[in-house]
């Protein structure tokens, strides 16, 4: 019984170009379907986003203060029996 074997250098190379096409295709579709994913410039009002991340520091610190009175101490290890 025999088998072809494509060589490493074909495969590798098929790949890339498979990959490549793809990546066109995604790029392509990003520019069409602004909800899709991908990298683009966005608009940013940075007042805006400073708020959201002050807050995100509010929260977070509120988070913390409030898991810090409602935490329980760790339990201790069973002794050996």
């Amino acid at each position: 019984m025999t088998t072809d074997r494509i060589p490493l250098d074909d495969l590798t190379s098929d790949l890339y170009t498979r990959a490549e096409a793809a990546t066109e295709r995604a790029r392509d579709l990003a520019a069409l379907r602004p909800e899709a994913l991908g990298e683009r410039p966005v608009p940013v009002r940075l007042h805006i986003l400073d708020t959201m991340r002050a807050i995100a520091a509010a929260l977070h610190d509120t988070v913390d203060q409030l898991a810090s009175s409602t935490q329980r101490p760790a339990m201790r290890p069973a002794p050996p029996a």
